[in-house]
């Protein structure tokens, strides 16, 4: 199961909300910091469903507030 949060639009053309096999894909337009955390909660629930044995996260940081590229607004705490 693979799922990924991202900024939509020219960022990142021609993904969309679909489920492909076990690809789940969140493009998300101009979020906000909520939208952000209520995909991670689907995500965190969808995850809890399919029970894996193992979990891998793999991080970028274009959604951090000072990514020069796609920026999608979150901050340290």
């Amino acid at each position: 199961m693979y799922f990924s949060i991202h900024r939509n639009g020219s960022f990142y053309p021609g993904t969309g909300r679909e489920t492909i096999g076990n690809c789940i894909n969140y493009p998300l337009h101009c979020p906000s910091e909520v939208d952000w955390l209520n995909a991670f909660y689907e995500i965190i629930s969808k995850v809890h469903e399919f029970s894996p044995e193992l979990i891998a996260v793999s991080t970028g940081f274009d959604a951090y507030k000072d990514d020069p590229i796609a920026g999608l607004g979150l901050r340290s705490l």
